[in-house]
């Protein structure tokens, strides 16, 4: 009898199991789905260059037009600080993805609950992203005439350390996607 209690011990530890490996992968096949939709709509966007730089310029008129155009301003403050251009670079290089990462792992393993919670809203808040993209592309302002400004994330390289070196520029940067609030630094 107690050889059968042990059995079934074993066999609910090990369904238990199957389904924690089910929910792992299903998440993961949600992330892999997640970028490839990622990757698909940022090759349309790239296609369309012309329709991005037209958006990017009745995108800053409309800017004018409510009294948001700072960007020019804020450019120039940042651009006489390189140590604050190379600061904040750093900080978006190494600290989105990390903090993603681990939030996204802490979650799982100790609050699953708020796992879902973080989920949901990075994938609603990234198909609202992708749509925007998608229909609304936006060039970046250095594209634009008249428009006197750099894209500091995309012209500096990405210290990775004193071994690697770094990582030049236009590995990692995407010259046309979607619109934020200072277009020199885009959703990627």
């Amino acid at each position: 009898m107690s050889t059968e209690s042990v059995d079934v011990s074993v066999i609910v530890v090990a369904d238990r199991r199957q389904r924690q490996e089910l929910r792992f992968f299903r998440q993961l096949a949600l992330i892999v789905g997640s970028f490839v939709a990622y990757m698909a709509v940022r090759a349309v966007a790239n296609d369309a260059p012309s329709i991005a730089i037209s958006n990017a310029h009745d995108l800053l008129e409309f800017e004018r037009a409510i009294g948001l155009d700072i960007e020019q301003r804020v450019q120039e403050f940042a651009l006489d600080r390189p140590q604050l251009i190379e600061f904040f670079n750093v900080v978006y290089a190494w600290t989105y993805w990390p903090l993603l990462i681990g939030t996204f792992v802490y979650t799982w393993i100790r609050r699953r609950d708020l796992f879902v919670v973080y989920r949901n809203a990075i994938f609603v808040s990234g198909a609202l992203g992708l749509v925007i993209f998608l229909f609304f592309p936006v060039a970046p302002p250095r594209f634009l005439d008249g428009f006197a400004a750099t894209d500091q994330a995309c012209s500096v390289p990405i210290p990775t350390g004193p071994v690697v070196g770094s990582i030049p520029a236009a590995a990692w940067c995407q010259p046309v996607m979607g619109a934020t609030a200072l277009r020199g630094k885009r959703v990627r």
